[in-house]
């Protein structure tokens, strides 16, 4: 028997219909409005709910319980996510200062952004089960890292005067505000970044990686 499949736009607003095939869940009308889905899929393990972006986190139910679901379009997409945040991982034999009791100037140090071994916990190795488990402090940092990273990425692809000084503004600002994190801003660089890129793979990259850390925060009050 063929799998089924719900569409996400539909499902948020109360229709649970299913269909048998995600081929025909890519274009059908959703009350007055047609749904055209591409074939990304929740990445919860049994889940089979489908969305049409890849770059979107919803928190949804299936018969497994409460998802808050990384959703990403193949299992190549999120270890290519994996390897753009975890290149910026908190490394502690690249501390300079081995002692921790008090700084040259004899004051306690400021607390230090610490690492969780199991920063974007893979057990399958493929990216299957992309999660956040960091405290604060680093997992901001490490969105700033992995963001101006696909900005080089980005100025080094694109053709010459096309967005190139968009792009360098856009790593101006956010460099700006590494140290003030207004969560506001970030959102609208980001916003302004899916603007300016034309290379679709490192926006999606972007997309996820900023949608990990605002759901991440979502209910905190320190952003």
């Amino acid at each position: 028997m063929a799998p089924l499949f719900r569409c996400a736009l539909c499902w948020q607003s109360g229709d649970d219909r299913q269909f048998n095939s995600s081929h025909y869940i890519k274009s059908h009308l959703g009350g007055l409005t047609t749904h055209n889905l591409g074939p990304f899929a929740c990445s919860q393990p049994g889940c089979d709910l489908r969305s049409n972006r890849a770059d979107r986190n919803l928190v949804h139910t299936d018969a497994n319980g409460v998802h808050n679901a990384l959703w990403a379009e193949d299992l190549a997409l999120k270890a290519q996510i994996a390897a753009v945040v975890n290149a910026s991982r908190y490394d502690p034999a690249e501390e300079e200062d081995e002692d921790d009791d008090e700084d040259d100037d004899g004051l306690a140090p400021e607390p230090r952004a610490r690492r969780d071994e199991d920063l974007f916990a893979d057990s399958t190795g493929d990216g299957a089960n992309l999660t956040v488990k960091i405290d604060g402090i680093f997992i901001r940092e490490t969105v700033f890292e992995a963001i101006l990273e696909v900005i080089d990425d980005e100025m080094g692809e694109v053709e010459p005067g096309e967005v190139t000084a968009e792009l360098a503004d856009l790593k101006i600002r956010l460099e700006d505000q590494r140290e003030a994190c207004v969560f506001a801003e970030l959102v609208d660089l980001v916003k302004a970044l899916a603007k300016a890129s034309r290379l679709e793979n490192s926006l999606r990259v972007l997309a996820v990686c900023h949608n990990e850390i605002k759901n991440t925060f979502l209910l905190r009050e320190t952003w």
